[in-house]
């Protein structure tokens, strides 16, 4: 979907309620890209994939996702092969399951306790 950028900005003057919407949204963006890059440099990675998973899940309302590794692993900035060993250790666990660019949450109770406390602050 495209705007005018000109139209935008006449709302965003005109309209109290929109500034305070795209306020907020910027708010909780930014909240949301700085506990992201602190995550990233304190904790595991396999703490880290737990976290993204479940925020993956809500935004995506579903506990199947289409995720490969190699797009969980450009997300995440690890290797390929690293995500592969967290999944596989989540699988064995009987957290998610996977196939061909399909993971399932099957247990989101264990996967939250398995997540760093992250999820719990951009939830």
């Amino acid at each position: 979907m495209k705007v005018d950028i000109e139209l935008i900005v006449d709302e965003f003057n005109r309209s109290s309620a929109l500034r305070n919407l795209l306020m907020a949204h910027t708010s909780a963006r930014l909240s949301q890209v700085s506990q992201r890059a602190v995550c990233n440099s304190r904790h595991r990675l396999d703490e880290r994939l737990c976290t993204w998973l479940l925020m993956i899940g809500d935004r995506a309302s579903s506990e199947m996702l289409p995720l490969t590794h190699e797009t969980i692993a450009d997300h995440l900035g690890a290797r390929r092969a690293g995500i592969t060993g967290a999944c596989n250790i989540l699988r064995d666990s009987g957290i998610i399951d996977y196939r061909r660019g399909q993971m399932q949450i099957l247990d989101r109770q264990k996967l939250e306790e398995a997540a760093c406390e992250c999820y719990q602050m951009l939830k």
